[in-house]
């Protein structure tokens, strides 16, 4: 099947039952409500540029309302009328590797992205019972449809979001450790949450809800910003995260699909 590009066809929008949960990110809870190294609530934007076009990038994170132990990332793609694109939000759950590493669980999502003015959308979350992700896919290609059930991979390790890969390594602690170290690298599993139609879009990404991969510190830029890379497994992704010294977003750059998001303020 070719990839795909986003839709650019002006189309009336639907609206996106995100799991009933509080989207105003920044209005459900205060930094000291939750004391873990990911509890900054905040909503930034971006100037997103892909091989499909120049577009903003709208990312609120924070705590869920009345869930001190569940954090999310809300992302909006969209162009410079308005038009939306894709959107997605993820929530994380706080827990425990074995009672000795903090983690963020990855628990449920949604995504939906418009191809050629068709909406296509999946819903995922975590059956505990079954060690698992469920996939519920709703689309306009009959393979695109109905529920899927993925395992965990065997063995143990962090999973994560992939929109929420930053959130994940805070909650580790692993950034501090990294810098303070002054290098250092954690293994995880990315988990796709807009798989399968992520990977439509950009080509050499492994054909799979979850992909090992390695995300590492690699020391400050001349401007200050700390500088970690994600390198995907079984492919030659690699993308860079250019942070701040509060360990907010400040870019990403990911050369092999010709993307790069900055910075052009902040709504905090």
């Amino acid at each position: 099947m070719p990839k795909k590009e986003r839709s650019k066809t002006l189309k009336t929008l639907s609206t996106i039952n995100i799991f009933i949960i509080c989207l105003t990110l920044s209005a459900c809870a205060s930094k000291s409500d939750i004391a873990t190294p990911a509890s900054n609530t905040g909503k930034q934007s971006f100037e997103m540029r892909d091989k499909s076009g120049l577009f903003r990038l709208v990312r609120e994170f924070g705590p869920v309302a009345n869930s001190k132990k569940v954090l999310a990332v809300k992302q909006v793609v969209q162009d410079s009328s308005g038009v939306i694109f894709e959107r997605s939000i993820v929530m994380g759950r706080i827990g425990s590797l074995k009672g000795k590493v903090n983690v963020l669980r990855p628990e449920k999502s949604e995504y939906t992205v418009w191809f050629d003015g068709k909406e296509y959308t999946n819903r995922i979350e975590i059956n505990t019972k079954l060690k698992a992700m469920v996939v519920n896919l709703k689309s306009p290609e009959p393979e695109w449809n109905g529920e899927k059930t993925f395992t965990f991979p065997p063995g143990t390790g962090a999973y994560c979001y992939f929109s929420q890969i930053l959130e994940c390594a805070q909650v580790m602690n692993f950034m501090p450790k990294a810098i303070a170290a002054g290098g250092g690298a954690m293994n995880l599993h990315v988990v796709w949450e807009g798989y399968p139609y992520f990977q439509q879009q950009y080509v050499g990404i492994p054909d799979e809800l979850f992909t090992q991969a390695t995300f590492s510190y690699d020391g400050e830029n001349h401007k200050g910003l700390r500088r970690f890379s994600l390198s995907i497994s079984n492919s030659n992704q690699i993308i860079f995260y250019h942070v701040h010294k509060d360990n907010s977003l400040a870019a990403i750059f990911w050369p092999a699909q010709g993307l790069s998001i900055g910075s052009t303020g902040s709504d905090e």
